[in-house]
């Protein structure tokens, strides 16, 4: 037995977003209006607050796709699922290997969202960020993430405001785009107690099959642990790890 819809506006919205499929990601108003058989201005308005709520992302053509809240949305109910228990096993196993402590995060907006946190027993530092949000410029996940998503939302985070956590924060556009084609170029990204004091952080991204970031996976921990030999180790381990996590995403 069919639930009743009690609030037919929100039925519409729902209805616009299923018009988007992999065969067809970028629709027009006119489109959806056709699809869907709502008037173009309803459909216009609908579109718009989605827009806002970061649900629906407009491109450079005019036209309208997925926004990347849908991805944050999906990340969250996946990991709720049977997936999540072979996730924190890949996690746990990478804390065990490290001895520090592992996060998994997906973006939301301009930040990122931690799912996942494994802490390391032998740890003195108290990293569990889960449910709390972070911003993707400063952090190891946030760079790995933000270094491989669109042009055009790189550049909205570096117009944005860039505000220093530590003296370590890296606040200038043109560095940050520097150091995010580093870290395409290579695969990972260091966060340096650029978002907090003392804490160091390596990260790589959960990339799929044609190259959009999932997820970021990360190794956190007091700063003086991370040497470059350290951190190339880290790199070893997260790289396998996320190929691991990125078949249950």
């Amino acid at each position: 037995m069919e639930k009743p819809v009690k609030v037919k506006s929100l039925q519409k919205a729902m209805a616009l977003l299923d018009c988007f499929t992999v065969r067809e990601p970028k629709l027009g108003i006119t489109e959806l209006a056709r699809r869907t058989g709502l008037l173009k201005s309803s459909v216009h308005n609908m579109i718009t607050t989605l827009e806002a709520c970061s649900m629906i992302e407009r491109t450079a053509d005019g036209k309208y796709t997925l926004g990347v809240r849908c991805l944050c949305l999906g990340s969250v109910y996946r990991m709720t699922r049977d997936s999540s228990h072979h996730i924190r096993s890949a996690l746990t196993e990478l804390s065990a290997l490290t001895g520090e402590t592992v996060n998994l995060a997906v973006c939301r907006e301009q930040n990122v969202i931690y799912l996942e946190n494994i802490r390391a027993r032998a740890s003195h530092l108290a990293l569990d960020y889960v449910g709390e949000t972070a911003p993707l410029y400063c952090t190891g996940v946030g760079k790995a993430i933000l270094a491989f998503l669109p042009h055009r939302q790189q550049e909205a985070v570096l117009a944005g405001e860039l505000k220093a956590y530590t003296q370590n924060t890296v606040t200038d556009p043109e560095a940050l785009r520097a150091e995010l084609a580093r870290i395409r170029a290579c695969g990972y990204a260091v966060d340096r107690a650029e978002h907090e004091y003392d804490v160091a952080c390596v990260a790589v991204p959960v990339l799929d099959g044609g190259g959009a970031p999932m997820a970021a996976v990360s190794v956190s921990g007091l700063e003086p642990h991370f040497t470059e030999e350290r951190i190339a180790a880290f790199c070893r381990y997260l790289t396998k790890t996320a190929e691991r996590i990125r078949l249950f995403l």
